[in-house]
């Protein structure tokens, strides 16, 4: 889905609700005012990102006992789950929008955001953002054309399905069509073991984030130091910056908000955010008091601070099967024979795998941007000492658009 904003995002949230009949007839006519702008996004926009970063945070808790580091992007599968549940019915229907936390009405309302964070990307060389969701069904014959002219309308997907009877056909099908989805970013999203004969409906999601810093860290200050984790010291590159951060001190953690260049004026702006555990804390308590509400709190109190930052550079390219995990958040009955989901298929089917692959790199430069170059910034009037934070132990990190909070994607490093 890849659609470019040239208007402001409230004109295109009005434009959706009306195409949606939302509002009463005749509304094509009108020229917005800015309350009305305003209790439109409060009433349907907000209500979506809201559910959106909950669910964020309860997919990251069914998750945070992995040993290992991982990222998931709950956006990107929001929009997947979307697709699923259009054509979900009954008790399948209502796990899916209980596990959203907003009701699957407003999934068109999803187009909107996309349309805001693909803003011109394009057009601009060092940034990519690809947030990719395919469905695929077993090939019958049974399948309700209603079904496929919905994921065409609401999410600009050509639903064509599969002969899971010759495995590699499938295979390839699917891997090239994601590869093509990412300009090749995500080769393989997935392999045989993901998939059988048995096979009968399977989403895959792929995520995959290309920026620069808005402040970019000084190669030359790089440097191999120590990371404790788990009771293990191991080396890493830990890169330095002298720099007004915006940082808020909660009870058992810091949170440090590292900006990304803006996609355009007045456009997205999405940042690194980390949450750095006290050291007498371990990072599974930090996800249990993580909420949305609780996170829109905490990013209302970021101020900027002068910081002598160490952050580790580190490389994520992570496949997950999100079934477990999706089960544990209130998904079940669509992975079982209980499964209904009569909106796509006459027969009796279910969700055989949730299958996601996400990459984030993060490098003096940004997010895989691999290209050294001079750091230009301006002069810290002399005086000012810095306060030191070095992230030299296991921490969580969030990539989220700026001005809206929106997460769009979270993740645990345990060792760089």
């Amino acid at each position: 889905m890849k659609l470019f904003l040239r208007y402001p995002l409230y004109f295109c949230v009005l434009s959706i609700l009306v195409c949606s009949q939302v509002f009463c007839k005749g509304l094509e006519q009108y020229i917005p005012q800015k309350e009305t702008i305003e209790k439109t996004d409060n009433d349907y926009l907000q209500m979506v990102m809201k559910g959106n970063n909950q669910f964020a945070f309860d997919l990251y808790n069914a998750l945070k006992n992995r040993t290992e580091n991982f990222v998931i992007s709950p956006y990107a599968l929001t929009a997947g789950l979307c697709m699923v549940g259009e054509g979900a019915k009954k008790e399948t229907h209502a796990e899916i929008q209980q596990a959203l936390h907003f009701s699957l009405n407003l999934a068109p309302l999803l187009k909107t955001i996309d349309q805001y964070l693909h803003a011109n990307s394009d057009y601009q060389r060092n940034f990519q953002l690809s947030l990719v969701n395919g469905i695929w069904l077993k090939n019958e014959k049974t399948l309700v054309p209603a079904y496929k002219f919905a994921l065409k309308r609401n999410f600009n997907f050509a639903l064509e399905p599969l002969n899971f009877d010759v495995l590699s056909e499938a295979y390839s099908f699917i891997n090239r069509w994601m590869s093509d989805q990412t300009k090749g970013k995500i080769n393989s999203i997935i392999s045989y073991q993901d998939i059988s004969r048995e096979t009968q409906l399977l989403l895959t999601s792929g995520f995959y984030w290309k920026s620069e810093w808005q402040f970019p860290f000084d190669l030359k200050q790089t440097q191999r130091a120590p990371f404790i984790s788990r009771g293990y010291s191991f080396n890493v590159d830990l890169m330095k910056q002298i720099e007004f951060i915006s940082v808020s001190a909660q009870p058992q953690f810091m949170v440090i908000e590292l900006p990304y260049k803006p996609f355009q004026q007045g456009g997205a702006q999405l940042s690194l955010t980390i949450l750095l555990p006290n050291e007498d804390v371990s990072i599974e308590t930090i996800g249990n008091a993580l909420g949305a509400d609780k996170w829109y709190q905490i990013m209302s109190q970021l101020k900027p601070q002068l910081l002598e930052l160490f952050l580790p550079k580190f490389r994520l390219d992570s496949k997950l099967d999100l079934s477990e995990a999706l089960q544990k958040v209130g998904i079940r009955s669509a992975f079982n024979s209980s499964g209904q989901f009569a909106g796509i298929n006459e027969k009796n089917i279910f969700l055989s795998k949730v299958i996601q692959k996400a990459i984030t790199h993060i490098d003096e430069n940004g997010s895989d941007t691999w290209t050294a170059r001079q750091v230009f910034k301006p002069a810290i009037e002399e005086g000012l000492t810095p306060q030191s934070i070095k992230i030299n132990r296991p921490f969580i990190f969030v990539i989220q658009e700026m001005t809206t909070r929106l997460i769009i994607s979270i993740g645990k490093i345990e060792q760089p």
